[in-house]
């Protein structure tokens, strides 16, 4: 696989279980493994990784994430309220701490958005608050980013200005 002696090696796009298995090798040996999965959350890129292994290998799979995965940012092209500017991204971060790779451990990934949102001074963030912080930029309506939205109702919320203690913090 690695004729080198890289520090960092990119795989363009896992589509299958050799390409993230040959990734998490590199992890475990110390390189930094950069890789790109069409997923729409980062609780989905975890689903999606896990569902190119057979189910007796899921386990050992989620440990080896548990050890090497330090993150997962989740990209959403939304439309601009400035015509010149066309599309600008939404984000979603989730950096691997403690609460995070127990998740993992235990497999309650659909519990990883709530995390994120009460670490947002660790620097995670869900998609309504990159949508929000798109609003008050100017950069995208308030109608676009409802409809682009994974919680709508919840952004509603954020733009009358109910927010949880942390997420308080990332908006200013």
């Amino acid at each position: 696989m690695v004729r080198q002696n890289p520090d960092v090696i990119l795989i363009g796009e896992m589509r299958d279980g050799e390409s993230v298995e040959a990734g998490l090798m590199a992890a475990e040996t110390g390189h930094l493994v950069l890789g790109t999965i069409h997923a729409s959350s980062a609780a989905q890129t975890l689903s999606r990784i896990l569902d190119f292994f057979p189910a007796e290998r899921q386990d050992l799979i989620r440990q080896t994430l548990v050890f090497n995965l330090k993150g997962i940012i989740c990209q959403k092209l939304v439309p601009s309220s400035k015509k010149e500017l066309g599309v600008v991204p939404t984000v979603e971060i989730m950096l691997t701490n403690p609460s995070i790779q127990k998740l993992i451990q235990m497999k309650e990934d659909k519990k990883i958005t709530e995390v994120m949102r009460s670490a947002t001074d660790e620097g995670m963030q869900d998609f309504n608050l990159s949508l929000l912080q798109l609003i008050k930029k100017g950069l995208t309506t308030k109608e676009i980013a409802l409809e682009y939205s994974p919680n709508p109702e919840q952004l509603k919320m954020h733009l009358q200005g109910i927010f949880l203690s942390e997420e308080r913090k990332i908006i200013g």
